[in-house]
């Protein structure tokens, strides 16, 4: 099983276009602790990235795109054909938005 394998089922069981975590919800999922990569925006998203994340691939495969926000907060949203890669702000972290955390 390849490290974010349980993230990926976590994702495909919710049924909302939106699902909040942080990050201490994601590595209690994926049962290690996120690289410090995962603090930057980039390593969150597909965008402008030539090569193969696996990280990407696993909630690109439950149908979700992630975006990171402030607070160690993780937004994943269900893909729509028409946004599934909508650019990050210039800032490439976006403002604290009220959500839940769920676990």
């Amino acid at each position: 099983m390849a490290k974010y394998d349980n993230l990926e089922h976590f994702l495909r069981r919710h049924a909302r276009p939106d699902v909040w975590l942080s990050f201490h919800d994601i590595e209690r999922i994926i049962a290690a602790p996120l690289p410090d990569r995962a603090l930057t925006a980039r390593w969150w998203t597909t965008n402008g990235y030539a090569g193969r994340k696996i990280q990407t691939d696993a909630w690109e495969r439950a149908g979700y795109v992630a975006r990171l926000y402030a607070g160690r907060r993780v937004k994943f949203t269900r893909r729509s054909d028409r946004d599934a890669f909508a650019p990050l702000p210039a800032s490439g972290v976006c403002q604290d938005l009220p959500g839940k955390t769920i676990g």
